[in-house]
């Protein structure tokens, strides 16, 4: 498994937390949406930082807030957020990474209890 770079476990009912073995993972995509998973996001999704380029973890009961890790990603290229009990504030150095060049993040979906000053409310 350690050369798995994709993970889609998209609405199976894994009611946990992330495990810790995916941050070993050289994950490109990884889609937990509708899992029911749960707890805080971790400052680990760092270790992704090389390859992690779409990430949704929409949907879940996660809760704390958007963890400064998510500033390293910097290949992200899009991250669901939305339908979680987050709060709290997104980092300028996750705003950092928006952009419209081919590496730049491009959708960043949150729950309305998260403040975002770069974020843009789409229609």
């Amino acid at each position: 498994m350690t050369n798995l770079t994709s993970l889609v476990l998209d609405s199976n009912p894994l009611d946990t937390a992330i495990p810790a073995e995916l941050f070993g993972l050289p994950l490109v995509d990884l889609n937990l949406t509708s899992c029911m998973m749960q707890g805080t996001l971790s400052d680990s999704f760092s270790q992704l930082n090389a390859t992690l380029k779409k990430l949704d973890l929409s949907n879940n009961n996660f809760t704390g807030t958007v963890p400064l890790g998510f500033n390293e990603l910097t290949v992200l290229s899009s991250l669901m957020l939305q339908n979680n009990a987050l709060t709290g504030n997104i980092s300028q150095g996750l705003c950092a990474l928006k952009g419209t060049g081919f590496n730049d993040l491009k959708v960043l979906t949150l729950p309305p209890t998260v403040q975002c000053s770069c974020c843009v409310d789409e229609i």
